[in-house]
């Protein structure tokens, strides 16, 4: 668990997708966390994710915030994930209901 983590987490949010932390150094950990989908990305996780990297680029000065990705400088960004594997690709379960052309 995240909480057992021996980095010193300063922050942390979890979802039911995935779970972030940083600790005091500025290491922003991202842990994908439906090893049992196989951490399968949806649109909207997707969507998620490019908006943590955004904010990630955007934000330069320490706040006080209980969000880990708005407090503070983030200096490195590790992506991992929990279950036997990192990720099955892009969730089908978005295109149900699609065109077929």
């Amino acid at each position: 668990h995240l909480k057992g983590d021996d980095r010193g987490i300063s922050t942390m949010k979890s979802t039911d997708t995935h779970a972030i932390h940083r600790d005091e150094q500025g290491l922003l950990t991202i842990r994908l966390t439906c090893g049992k989908r196989h951490n399968a990305l949806s649109k909207p996780i997707l969507q998620e994710l490019q908006d943590i990297l955004e904010q990630c680029a955007s934000s330069h000065a320490p706040e006080e915030s209980s969000d880990p990705v708005q407090n503070g400088d983030v200096r490195a960004i590790l992506l991992e994930a929990t279950g036997p594997t990192f990720s099955s690709g892009h969730d089908f379960r978005d295109f149900q209901g699609a065109s077929q052309h």
